[in-house]
């Protein structure tokens, strides 16, 4: 659990100081399997181009954040979403 806290962390920071990122998008539902895939898949494009969280500065190739589909105010709507990420320390 603490890579996956670390890679999401890792990843809002280095969208925030504007770093060149690309997105996994989920669903506009933001369901559950919509948070899980988003979040996989841009762990699995990011490991299938080398990029690792110590070798991210050095890394050419761009690198891959999740993004769940919903405002900010409607993610309490989903108890069950905020369970999960508060179970992975997000």
């Amino acid at each position: 659990m603490e890579n996956l806290s670390r890679f999401l962390t890792v990843s809002k920071k280095l969208f925030i100081n504007g770093r060149k990122v690309s997105v996994c998008l989920g669903n506009v539902s933001a369901d559950m399997d919509s948070l899980v895939g988003s979040i996989a898949l841009s762990h699995y494009f990011n490991l299938q181009n080398g990029v690792t969280l110590d070798n991210l500065e050095d890394s050419p190739y761009t690198f891959w954040i999740p993004v769940v589909n919903s405002l900010r105010e409607d993610i309490n709507l989903k108890p069950e979403q905020v369970k999960h990420l508060q179970d992975f320390g997000v």
